[in-house]
C-alpha cells in the first residue's frame, strides 16, 4: 500500500523506500518446488489425476442476430444461454455498473428485458455475494440458472450449489485478472 499512487502523482513520483523480497523469495522458492514436484509426479506416476484430459469437441460459435452481436463483448453467446433459462422460467446471473459506474455487482434477471445491463464484459472485479445467495434460493425452488463471471465466481457457485447441478448452467471467460473496485473507484473519479 505505500507504493501505491494516484495517476495524478505520477509527475512528482519518488520511490525512496527500498522492499526486502527475502520473505517473498521464500514464498516463491516453495511454490516453485510444488510446481517441479507435480510435473514431475505426473511424467514419473502417470495417472488420471496428472494427465489432463483432451477436449471432446471444440466449437467457435457466434450469435446469427447482428444487433445482439455489436452489442456484446464475445459474439452474443451469452444472451443465447440467457434467453433459453428465462424461457425454461429460470433465473440469470450476471454483472452490471451500479447506476454511477463506481462499482461492479451480480445482479439477477428473469425477462428478456432484464438482459440488456448484464451484456458486455465489465472488466473489473464484481461482488457475487448476494448473487450466490439468490442463485441458491432459486436452485432449491426448482429453478433453472445461468450464472456468468470469472472463473474463480464460478467455481465457488458450482461448488456452493453441487447438491442442484442438474440445474446449474455456468458460463466463464478468459480472465486476464481483474482491477479491485477501488482501482476502477479512483479511475472513474479522475474521469
Amino acid at each position: 500500500e505505500a507504493r501505491m499512487v494516484r495517476a495524478s502523482d505520477c509527475i512528482n513520483l519518488t520511490i525512496v523506500s527500498t522492499i526486502d523480497y527475502t520473505d517473498a523469495n521464500k514464498h516463491l522458492e516453495n511454490l516453485r518446488n510444488d510446481s517441479i514436484n507435480f510435473l514431475l509426479r505426473a511424467i514419473e506416476e502417470p495417472s488420471k489425476k496428472y494427465i489432463a484430459q483432451e477436449p471432446i469437441s471444440t466449437y467457435a460459435v457466434w450469435n446469427n442476430d447482428n444487433s445482439i452481436r455489436s452489442a456484446s463483448t464475445s459474439g452474443g453467446l451469452f444472451r443465447i444461454f440467457a434467453e433459453y433459462v428465462i424461457k425454461q422460467k429460470g433465473v440469470v446471473f450476471g454483472a452490471v455498473f451500479t447506476e454511477d459506474f463506481k462499482k461492479v455487482c451480480h445482479i439477477s434477471a428473469s425477462t428478456i428485458d432484464d438482459l440488456t445491463p448484464l451484456m458486455k464484459s465489465k472488466y473489473v472485479w464484481s461482488d457475487p455475494a448476494q448473487a450466490y445467495k439468490d442463485a441458491i434460493s432459486a436452485l432449491s425452488n426448482g429453478k433453472k440458472v445461468l450464472f456468468t463471471g470469472t472463473p474463480c465466481q464460478v467455481a465457488v457457485i458450482s461448488k456452493l450449489a453441487e447438491k442442484y447441478s442438474g440445474n446449474l448452467i455456468t458460463l466463464d471467460f478468459v480472465c486476464h485478472g481483474t482491477p479491485k473496485p477501488e482501482v476502477w473507484t479512483a479511475y472513474v473519479n479522475e474521469l
